[in-house]
């Protein structure tokens, strides 16, 4: 099962991608970002990104 966490750069999706990595294999989540080259990101390299428009 692949999880989504929308707002991923964000205080709120960045802080629950921590905690997700510590219950989930990270292959299993999928970083969604407005901005993919944003600094969290980038520290986020290991899982795959997904960039979404917001509209």
């Amino acid at each position: 099962m692949k999880i989504l966490v929308t707002g991923a750069a964000g205080n709120l999706g960045s802080n629950i991608i921590e905690n997700l990595v510590k219950k989930v294999p990270i292959s299993n989540i999928i970083a969604g970002v407005r901005d993919p080259h944003s600094e969290k990101q980038r520290r986020q390299k290991a899982m795959k990104h997904k960039v979404l428009k917001f509209a």
